[in-house]
């Protein structure tokens, strides 16, 4: 079962409340999903998932590194990079020296981030890193499809081609006018991007994205 949050609004949110769970049983299904490009456009179909409902956890601060080391997690080198740690089926962005986000490798099976999370909110160490909030700050979008960097290239300045942003790497950039954080995860195995901003501005950017297939 997915950990989420009742009270959190995005664009398709009121979609989540529909479903008996609130959480549909696949990030595919009908109930998250919503094209973006439609299919037979010129440029392909582009689709993107309101995954903001979905777990994550975040610390950062003095002691971070040292409290995910202690739990024999690798992490990540350099920054601005996502280690998949396969035994605990999560995966691990790097944002800063001491800044991480973790994110289940299935949204829909969150206990495992779930248990990392307890560890770290039982353990009575005074460096650990602090509690980033980011399920409460962050809007979590996936964006996918096969000319999707062409797409945002309209609204990004970052170049997000296959071969100049591969697999697991990591951008803090802008998007739609707003800082945003991009992850290369290929998460619906087609090229694809995890999409992290202010959680207040998600109907703007879903607005803003639609509006670029107009452009």
């Amino acid at each position: 079962m997915a950990v989420t949050a009742t009270g959190r609004r995005t664009p398709l949110g009121d979609l989540y409340a529909e479903h008996p769970d609130g959480v549909p049983s696949s990030i595919d299904g009908t109930l998250v999903r919503t094209t973006i490009v439609p299919e037979g456009d010129g440029d392909g179909s582009i689709h993107l998932l309101d995954l903001t409902r979905y777990a994550r956890f975040g610390i950062k601060g003095k002691g971070a590194s040292d409290w995910l080391r202690s739990k024999a997690i690798a992490l990540p080198e350099p920054v601005n990079m996502l280690a998949p740690l396969a035994s605990r089926r999560l995966d691990l962005i790097r944002l800063g020296a001491e800044d991480y986000l973790v994110l289940p490798q299935s949204v829909g099976q969150s206990a495992s981030l779930v248990a990392l999370r307890s560890e770290w909110e039982s353990d009575g160490r005074e460096r650990k890193g602090f509690n980033a909030w980011r399920e409460e700050v962050w809007a979590w979008f996936h964006i996918h499809g096969a000319n999707v960097a062409d797409f945002l290239a309209k609204t990004c300045p970052v170049d997000l081609s296959a071969d100049r942003l591969p697999l697991w790497r990591v951008v803090q950039t802008r998007v739609a006018q707003m800082d945003c954080i991009l992850a290369r995860t290929d998460r619906t195995n087609d090229h694809g991007f995890d999409l992290f901003f202010d959680v207040a501005s998600a109907n703007y950017m879903m607005s803003s994205l639609k509006e670029l297939d107009a452009t």
